[in-house]
């Protein structure tokens, strides 16, 4: 019986390591120490919709890991494709480096920019992490920043999911309406 009794503490004490719905149920390292380390971006989705009165305008984003597709209704092409590699390396004490390597033919061409990531939510909760790299700025940067929801941070994969919406209507004469809505999730692998 104490045996027992034994087991369901211990049990009780590592079933609160899980915060995210699709974390695993045990794990002995923090998630401060599963975040830290070398990333590839294995996938990226985004969709975006905004509308100002009578114009709408729709983005959609896909990378399965290589090949990068970027839609966007009002732009000149519509469309963007290519070849990336694309890393994040968070560090211990905060700093993230995000590593982009675009390739076409027998060419390629790398852009390296920093900055940080943080937890958004409590110590204990470590839900909610912000990534932010100087780049997302001046849009050189083809995976945002932002802050995103932890959906799962695994030892050897990160889920991250990222949700935005907004609408008002203008004063005036027009009262045009104004929304926007967005939708992304990242999959970081080592």
């Amino acid at each position: 019986m104490k045996k027992l009794l034994i087991a369901v503490i211990v049990l009780a004490t590592f079933a609160g390591c899980k915060k995210g719905e699709n974390d695993p149920f045990l794990s002995f390292r923090s998630r401060d120490a599963r975040v830290v380390g070398e990333w590839k971006v294995s996938s990226y989705a985004y969709d975006e919709a905004s509308v100002n009165g009578n114009n709408t305008t729709t983005v959609k984003v896909a990378y399965d890991g290589s090949n990068y597709s970027s839609t966007n209704s009002n732009a000149n092409p519509p469309v963007d494709k290519g070849t990336y590699a694309i890393m994040f390396e968070m560090l211990k004490d905060g700093t993230l480096k995000y590593t982009q390597t675009r390739t076409e033919g027998n060419s390629s061409a790398t852009t390296v920019q920093e900055g940080n990531w943080a937890w958004r939510d409590s110590r204990k909760n470590k839900s909610i992490i912000n990534l932010s790299v100087s780049g997302d700025q001046i849009n050189n940067n083809y995976i945002q920043g932002g802050t995103y929801i932890v959906d799962q941070l695994k030892n050897k994969e990160i889920v991250l999911t990222q949700a935005f919406s907004n609408s008002f209507e203008s004063s005036g004469a027009a009262g045009t309406k104004i929304s926007f809505k967005s939708n992304s999730t990242l999959t970081l692998t080592q």
